[in-house]
């Protein structure tokens, strides 16, 4: 029984070196290397975020007839990266960089709710003072001003009234 087991074991590690050997034969070939690269990497990442490596198919005219080839599309690759220019950054300036966009971006949220409240408010409705005259402006002046005093002299009046009092 052990002899069994032992040659057993022997044929299957024979087994896998001949895929191996076959593996690495195939490898010389770029389009089989591609292929087993994504196949070893699909099998080792379970990861439901993963990210394909995006493919674009070409179609080849060869002699026995036209052949569709897969190729790694290059170009969205780089519209994928951070930088597309092909300079090199540290880790330092790639993060400061996306800290910057998404500061950006959290800027650009409040600035559209902030504009989005400003034009319901009834202030907004009406012309700005660049679009009034001289005498409308004035008058709109004079106008909050009478308000801002009738609601302090109104404010100081019921501050002093008594708390329990009609």
């Amino acid at each position: 029984e052990e002899q069994e087991e032992d040659e057993q074991l022997a044929a299957e590690a024979a087994e896998e070196r001949q895929e191996a050997r076959k593996e690495k034969i195939a490898s010389r070939d770029p389009r089989l290397s591609i292929k087993m690269k994504m196949e070893r990497r699909r099998e080792g990442s379970c990861s439901p975020k993963r990210r394909d490596v995006p493919m674009m198919q070409l179609h080849v005219q060869r002699s026995g007839g036209t052949e569709q080839v897969e190729l790694v599309d290059i170009l969205a690759l780089r519209s994928r990266s951070m930088f597309s220019d092909g300079a090199r950054a540290s880790v330092k300036s790639l993060l400061e960089a996306r800290r910057h966009a998404e500061r950006q971006d959290r800027l650009q949220t409040a600035a559209r709710s902030s504009l989005q409240r400003n034009q319901s408010s009834p202030a907004l409705r009406g012309p700005t003072p660049y679009q009034m005259s001289w005498d409308e402006r004035v008058e709109l002046v004079q106008d909050r001003k009478h308000k801002h005093c009738i609601e302090s002299y109104l404010h100081k009046m019921n501050s002093r009234r008594e708390r329990d009092a009609p």
